[in-house]
């Protein structure tokens, strides 16, 4: 979601486990944060709004069945939450799937608590039919682990459509 404020000073650490497991040195000293933070100047004038997608463009995507199949979109929550057999962890709200959906659960994707090889990542999109021929929307069931699946795939060498994620998702 950085991305769509047009942060580009960003990164998304993901050796922090291997770091800890290296015994690498880390600070647990308790944080002395003021109750009131100051104003800042910082501002981001920015937003992609091509990095994501209302709930009403992809209504009307799925709605229509010559558009459905000119993007993949992508689930990334548990099968079971998606086959609609186990139950979303939030009160009141359904399990299933929107129609066209994939089921690519994020965990597919992460290894040892960081991102699989590019390698592995690539084999995985490639086994659920993905290619490097339409657009990618990302959803889960918020918005967040939506964005696990929307940074794998930047790291695809040769998969460069653009990936939008579904903010707010299954809720």
């Amino acid at each position: 979601m950085l991305r769509a404020f047009k942060h580009t000073n960003s990164i998304l650490l993901n050796s922090f486990p291997v770091y800890k497991k290296l015994n690498g040195v880390l600070d647990t000293s308790p944080l002395n944060v003021p109750s009131a933070r100051k104003a800042t100047n910082y501002i981001s004038s920015e937003y992609d709004a091509d990095a994501v997608i209302s709930y009403e463009e992809l209504k009307s995507i799925v709605e229509n069945p010559q558009t459905v199949d000119n993007y993949y979109i992508l689930d990334a929550r548990p099968g079971g939450r998606f086959a609609g057999s186990d139950p979303e962890p939030r009160p009141g709200i359904s399990s299933g799937h929107v129609p066209g959906a994939i089921s690519l659960p994020f965990s597919d994707l992460v290894k040892d608590g960081q991102f699989a090889p590019t390698d592995e990542i690539s084999a995985v999109i490639k086994s659920k039919g993905i290619a490097n021929d339409k657009p990618i929307i990302v959803m889960c069931g918020t918005g967040v682990t939506a964005c696990v699946i929307e940074n794998a795939l930047k790291e695809i060498d040769g998969l460069d459509q653009p990936v939008r994620v579904y903010d707010g998702s299954w809720t």
